[in-house]
């Protein structure tokens, strides 16, 4: 049987994330045995800029030649093993605007993220996006 603050922490999970909650979520899910202070949390939150600004770049100007799709695979590694594999989708969707979703999605679906139920977005529903399936198809891991 869950004791009480479980079924709180379960909860707390689900609720979507906003402004107001979004720095005390990642605190909470934050698992880096080698950080040695807020400095290291700090760097690792700004990987969600970085992979969001490689994003918008490939929506921007719709070409994948210059795609740096190992830069973005790698950041996304590093935010799955710092935040667990569902808060750091949960974490990428919300700081990106829904236009960008389809591209994040073909990058957790490559990677093989096991998403059951993300609150900020409709995950299953969710398309990707098809030019960005075959350049990771050809892109070894």
């Amino acid at each position: 049987m869950k004791t009480a603050a479980a079924c709180n922490n379960t909860l707390m999970q689900l609720e979507p994330l906003t402004e107001e909650n979004f720095i005390p979520f990642c605190q909470r899910n934050y698992f880096n045995s080698h950080c040695s202070g807020k400095n290291e949390f700090v760097d690792d939150l700004k990987r969600i800029k970085y992979v969001k600004r490689l994003i918008q770049k490939i929506h921007k100007y719709k070409t994948l030649k210059s795609i740096r799709e190992r830069l973005i695979i790698n950041h996304i590694i590093i935010l799955r093993n710092v935040f667990g594999e569902e808060n750091s989708a949960r974490i990428l969707f919300f700081r990106m605007e829904p236009k960008l979703h389809s591209y994040l999605k073909s990058f957790l679906v490559f990677l093989e993220y096991k998403i059951t139920k993300i609150p900020e977005v409709d995950y299953n529903r969710l398309n990707t996006d098809p030019r960005i399936d075959r350049k990771l198809s050809t892109t070894e891991t």
